[in-house]
């Protein structure tokens, strides 16, 4: 197959042509005497069995601005990496990368670096040097921390360092101030710095799912812009009250902790769309949930709610049912084995409308 792409470069250097596309081609190797491309802008030979790019071929394309080696076999990368001085787009994941060269950090025009599902225990401490980076992905790979030099990261917007071995996050992120999308779940992060997190206030989505955290720092409210924040799998035994000083947060996962309450100060989160629950300890529902009309999804799914629903039903049954009532049992869905008492809730929340429908005929 090397000898294929040799003439489809051939054919770009007749025509001028700017992209090379050998996508899912087969090619197993590269040829070294492949024809040199000095225009040649984009570069992408993902889906492939490519197992080494010989470093003659990065030295005679060094107008390359994007490249795609996603989704190969790839070992290691070569220093030369360091002449593709105009590279803007750069993507080797899924490969079987252990380790990074230093020079990858000299590629200094770097806007978006994907490194996803490799093998990597660490990345270069030169980093910093790739001071256009906005989009920095690394997500499946053995990365245990991040080096200081991210610092110098202040134009990047969005970070996944997600299924990695982290313990914490580098303090020093706190100078990504663009940042606007940090996902780092699935690590052993067991505790947020909160001096470092509250600079960070341009972030609208945050994953801290499938980590080891048992309470949030108070300088979370810094965090005014956010609109998503996913604590799924963690260690939480009490619903972080600071998360209800969150006015802009529209999605709020708290799924697989040891939550037994739901604060009556959850009414104050007026802009909450979505909030999941399930799998905790929660044994009743608090009447503030009532007020929240904005709420479209609440999911109380596999906890304690069994015996509450049943003293709702006990209770109401035989009652006048009130807004306050129906509100709080719209919320359906609350969990596996009340199936029975749903079903009455049902029935009640009928006998509401119907209520109301003949209040409004008188």
């Amino acid at each position: 197959m090397g000898q294929n792409l040799s003439y489809e470069i051939k054919q770009l250097n007749e025509s001028k042509g700017r992209t090379l596309s050998a996508i899912a081609k087969n090619i197993s190797t590269i040829d070294e005497n492949i024809p040199a491309c000095k225009t040649l802008l984009v570069l992408n030979l993902s889906h492939n069995k490519i197992s080494s790019i010989p470093s003659i071929v990065v030295k005679d394309f060094p107008a390359l601005r994007v490249v795609d080696l996603s989704y190969n076999n790839i070992p290691s990368l070569v220093p030369e990496i360091a002449l593709l001085s105009n590279l803007c787009e750069f993507s080797v994941s899924n490969n079987n990368i252990s380790s990074l060269p230093e020079e990858i950090c000299q590629c200094t025009n770097l806007v978006e670096l994907s490194l996803d599902n490799n093998k990597l225990e660490s990345l270069p401490n030169n980093l910093g040097n790739l001071v256009k980076l906005e989009k920095l992905t690394f997500h499946h790979n053995l990365i245990q921390e991040i080096p200081d030099s991210i610092e110098n990261l202040s134009l990047l917007i969005e970070l996944d360092a997600s299924f990695n071995q982290l313990l914490n996050l580098n303090p020093l992120l706190c100078n990504c101030t663009d940042l606007r999308h940090l996902n780092a779940s699935d690590n052993k992060i067991s505790e947020i710095n909160g001096e470092s997190i509250s600079k960070l206030t341009r972030l609208k989505y945050i994953n801290f799912g499938g980590n080891n955290l048992t309470n949030l720092p108070n300088e979370i409210t810094e965090l005014i812009n956010l609109q998503e924040f996913l604590l799924y799998y963690n260690n939480f035994s009490i619903f972080p009250l600071v998360l209800t000083n969150l006015w802009n947060l529209k999605v709020l996962d708290l799924q697989h902790n040891q939550i037994k309450n739901i604060p009556m100060q959850i009414a104050s989160m007026l802009s909450l769309k979505d909030l999941s629950l399930s799998s905790n300890l929660i044994n009743n529902l608090p009447k503030e949930l009532s007020v929240m009309d904005h709420l479209i999804k609440l999911n109380l799914q596999e906890n304690p709610l069994v015996s509450a629903l049943q003293d709702i039903v006990k209770n109401h049954e035989s009652k006048q049912i009130t807004q306050e009532i129906y509100n709080v049992l719209s919320y359906g869905n609350a969990t596996k084995g009340a199936d029975i008492y749903l079903q009455q809730l049902e029935k009640l929340k009928e006998q509401y409308k119907q209520q109301i429908e003949s209040q409004e005929m008188d």
